[in-house]
C-alpha cells in the first residue's frame, strides 16, 4: 500500500490536521468506538485531526467509506477522566506517527518507561585475545554490515572490556502492532511493518501483563535467537508470562523450543497494560549461569568419549558465504577425526547427539556456529572461517562468556566464495587443541 502525508495549515482555532493518501482501501475497525481527542476520515485517504487539549470529556469519530455509500457516526459521549487516559494508551501507533509527521522528538524507551530498575549490575574484566595465525586481519577487506573493523579489532585483540547491566523497563498501556511496540509515542521496532498499517488497525486482545522475550537480531538471525533470545527468554519469564512477536520460525527453532521447555506465544496485534522489556546485551555472570543452564541440558546427550571435533557443513544455506574448497576443508578435518554435520539435514535431536561433548567446532561464519556455542564441551574450541568480505567474530563474546577458546580464519577470494588454506586450517587447529 502506497501512501503520502501531508501537514495543512489551519486557523488558529483548529489543530494539526493530517492526510494520509492511499491508493488502496484502508480498514478501520471500531469506529464506533469514539477514540477520544481524535477524527478520523476514510476514503481513499485518512484524515487525522488532534484536537486538544486532550482531556475533553467528549469526542467525535466519523468513518466514511466511500465504495458503500455508508456514513456511521459515533455521538458525543461523555468519558471519566481514567477512560480518557486508558484510551490515549490505546492509541500509541498514531501517537508515534503524528510525531513523526509533526517532527517532533521522539521519546526513549527510558523516557517512556513507568518503572526502570536494575536487575544486574554492570561488570568489567579483561578478556583473551583470539587465537589465529599472524596477518590474519591484515586480509580483512571489509565486515559485516552490522558492525565495525574497530570493533572486531578490540574483540580479536582482547583487552578491558565493560558489560553492560540488565535492566528492566515496565511500559504502561503499550500496543504491539506490525513488527513494534508503542508505548507513549516511543517505537521499539522488533521486525519490518508499517507504521501507517500499526495505526489503522485494531488490536486482537488485551492483554493485562506479559513480557517481551525476544530481541530485533534474535527475529533476523537465527544465531542471535539461540544464543541472545533463549537465555532472555529464561530471565523474563520469571517476571511475568513471555511473548514474542509474530514471524517465520526458524528451521531448528520448534526443537530447541521442546528440548529446553519453552512455552510462550506469538502475538501479531495486541495491547498490554503492563509490558516488560529487558536489555540483556551484557555477557555478565547471569547470563553466564543462563546459557550453562541451557548448554547443561543439551550436554547430558554427550558421551563418555572425547570427541575430537564436529564440522558443520554451510553449504549454500542462509547469506551467501560459499567456501569453494568446502570438500578439501572437509577431508582434512576427517583425517584429524572430525566429524561432519550437515545442521540442514537433521533434526534438532540428531544434532545434539552428533556434536554435544566435542572438543572443537569448526564452521564458516554464521548463525550455524550458535549450535557449536550450545554443544561443544566446557572449555572446548569454536574456529571460525571467515570470508574477506564479511568479517565478524560476534561468536567470540559467547565464547569469552563460558570460558572458552576461539580462533579464526581468514580465507581469500576464489570465484563467487572464497577459500580456505587446509596447511592454515590445520596450523590453527593446533594453536587451539593444545591442552
Amino acid at each position: 500500500m502506497a501512501y503520502a502525508a501531508t501537514r495543512t495549515s489551519l486557523p488558529a482555532a483548529s489543530r494539526p490536521r493530517f492526510v494520509l493518501s492511499t491508493y488502496d482501501t484502508i480498514p478501520f475497525a471500531n469506529a464506533e468506538r469514539g477514540q477520544p481527542g481524535l477524527t478520523r476520515t476514510i476514503r481513499r485517504a485518512l484524515t487525522i485531526e488532534v484536537k486538544s487539549p486532550p482531556k475533553l470529556a467528549s469526542t467525535e469519530v466519523r468513518e466514511t467509506r466511500s465504495r458503500r455509500g455508508v456514513t456511521r457516526a459515533a455521538q458525543p459521549r461523555l468519558a471519566s477522566s481514567a477512560r480518557l487516559e486508558d484510551d490515549r494508551h490505546l492509541l500509541t501507533p498514531l501517537h508515534y506517527a503524528a510525531r513523526r509527521l509533526l517532527r517532533r522528538p521522539i521519546p526513549s524507551l527510558r523516557d517512556v518507561a513507568r518503572r526502570t530498575w536494575i536487575l544486574h549490575p554492570s561488570e568489567r574484566e579483561t578478556r583473551p585475545p583470539a587465537l589465529c595465525l599472524p596477518g590474519q586481519l591484515d586480509r580483512v577487506e571489509a565486515v559485516q554490515q552490522e558492525t565495525t573493523l574497530d570493533a572486531e579489532r578490540r574483540r580479536v585483540l582482547g583487552g578491558p572490556v565493560e558489560h553492560a547491566a540488565i535492566t528492566m523497563f515496565e511500559l504502561a498501556g503499550a500496543e504491539i502492532a506490525e513488527g513494534s511496540i508503542y508505548a507513549s509515542g516511543c517505537r521499539i521496532s522488533m521486525l519490518p511493518g508499517s507504521v501507517v498499517r500499526a495505526a489503522l488497525a485494531s488490536a486482537d486482545e488485551e492483554l493485562e501483563r506479559a513480557a517481551i522475550d525476544c530481541t530485533y537480531v534474535g527475529n533476523k538471525y537465527f544465531g542471535h535467537w539461540l544464543t541472545d533470545d533463549c537465555t532472555l527468554h529464561f530471565l523474563m519469564r520469571e517476571h511475568a508470562d513471555p511473548i514474542g512477536l509474530a514471524r517465520t520460525p526458524y528451521p531448528h527453532e520448534a526443537g530447541y523450543c521442546r528440548a529446553w521447555d519453552m512455552q510462550h506465544r506469538k502475538v501479531s496485534r495486541v495491547r498490554v497494560r503492563s509490558l516488560l522489556l529487558g536489555e540483556d546485551y551484557g555477557q555478565n555472570a547471569n547470563k553466564r549461569d543462563r546459557y550453562r543452564r541451557l548448554r547443561a541440558t543439551l550436554l547430558r546427550h554427550a558421551g563418555p568419549e572425547r570427541r575430537a571435533g564436529i564440522y558443520l557443513r554451510r553449504g549454500s544455506s542462509g547469506v551467501l558465504r560459499l567456501l569453494v574448497n568446502e570438500d578439501e576443508v572437509e577431508a582434512t578435518l576427517a583425517r584429524r577425526g572430525f566429524a561432519v554435520v550437515d545442521p540442514t539435514a537433521v533434526s534438532v535431536a540428531e544434532l545434539v547427539r552428533s556434536c554435544a561433548g566435542a572438543s572443537c567446532v569448526v564452521a564458516v561464519e554464521g548463525s550455524s556456529m550458535a549450535h557449536g556455542v550450545m554443544t561443544v564441551r566446557d572449555g572446548g574450541s569454536l574456529v571460525t572461517l571467515q570470508p574477506p568480505w564479511r568479517f565478524n567474530s560476534v561468536f567470540k563474546d559467547y565464547t569469552d562468556c563460558l570460558d572458552m577458546r576461539y580462533a579464526f580464519l581468514v580465507g581469500s577470494r576464489s570465484g563467487e566464495g572464497f577459500r580456505i588454506d587446509v596447511d592454515e586450517l590445520e596450523r590453527t587447529l593446533d594453536l587451539c587443541l593444545r591442552d
